[in-house]
């Protein structure tokens, strides 16, 4: 134990230091406890000190601040991402208050937290796959935003980490110039499309004017499913609106991907969980495309 947990009697100087252990032992649990509240005066994110101070409050008799205690030390190790070490905290607390909220809470956001980590990690493992072979491949940072990007499509929210991984290990990589043509109205191009950076729009092409632009898709947006999974022909012309990286998953991935897949049906209905291609198709009904591709 380090020096900060000793301590020496007044008056004595060849008495030996004594621990916050041996203090508590002795009976002198309020010593302890004013030791390890003058470290964290001078050390407030001192998460050990913290929980030997809940600890030593237990010990006293006052389960509430010890309590407030390993909740404060539990949240700095979450937040600093060491988790394990705030869940082991958090359910220290439920074995002194079983039903205590804050704890409860706390778990159930730890374990959101580490399955969103587990994720990051599949998807920033696979796009460095995908980029590696690229002339300008993506640093650590431009890596990582793109997993911002994907990380809020409910596409991949909807599939577990197997599915994940087993989707990103067949997605190739598309990159777009502003303008350039994904697919146009009567394609059969049998291909989805996830977006990672970028915009891409749908527009409506018009025999006496300008195209109009129908909708766009941003970062974490599917596209293509009905293309892909049912075979229908695109309604509309889609292309890049500026800088744009697309995933792509054509047939001869997706060939490769059912078999492995324990649930297929599940997984296909997560590629389909957005609708985007349903919508455009009753967005071009209504509003009477004219022109041709």
């Amino acid at each position: 134990m380090k020096n900060w947990l000793r301590s020496k009697s007044k008056g004595d100087d060849r008495e030996p230091e004594l621990t916050v252990d041996e203090l508590l032992a002795l009976g002198r649990g309020l010593e302890a406890r004013i030791l390890l509240e003058e470290r964290l005066r001078s050390k407030p994110r001192d998460r050990r000190a913290q929980v030997k101070l809940g600890d030593v409050l237990l010990a006293l008799e006052r389960p509430s601040e010890a309590l407030d205690m390993y909740e404060s030390a539990a949240q700095s190790y979450a937040g600093d991402g060491f988790h394990d070490k705030a869940k082991a905290l958090l359910q220290k607390m439920l074995k002194i208050a079983p039903q205590h909220e804050k704890a409860i809470l706390g778990l159930e956001q730890l374990d959101r937290a580490k399955e969103r980590e587990r994720r990051r990690q599949i998807v920033v493992r696979h796009l460095r796959k995908v980029h590696q072979d690229d002339q300008d491949s993506l640093d650590a940072f431009r890596i990582n935003q793109l997993w911002k990007n994907l990380s809020r499509s409910r596409v991949l929210e909807a599939l577990d980490t197997s599915n994940l991984g087993r989707l990103f290990e067949q997605f190739r990589l598309r990159r777009l110039a502003p303008q350039d043509e994904i697919a146009s109205r009567g394609d059969q191009l049998e291909e989805l499309f996830l977006v990672a950076h970028g915009r891409v729009e749908v527009l409506q092409k018009r025999a006496d004017g300008p195209p109009v632009v129908l909708r766009g898709y941003e970062p974490g947006d599917v596209f293509g499913e009905s293309a892909l999974l049912e075979r229908r022909p695109w309604t509309a012309w889609h292309r890049a609106a500026g800088p744009t990286h697309l995933l792509c998953l054509d047939r001869e991935g997706l060939a490769a991907l059912l078999p492995g897949l324990r649930d297929p049906r599940s997984f296909l209905d997560a590629l389909r969980i957005q609708r985007h291609d349903a919508s455009l198709a009753a967005m071009v009904r209504t509003a009477g495309e004219t022109g041709g591709a």
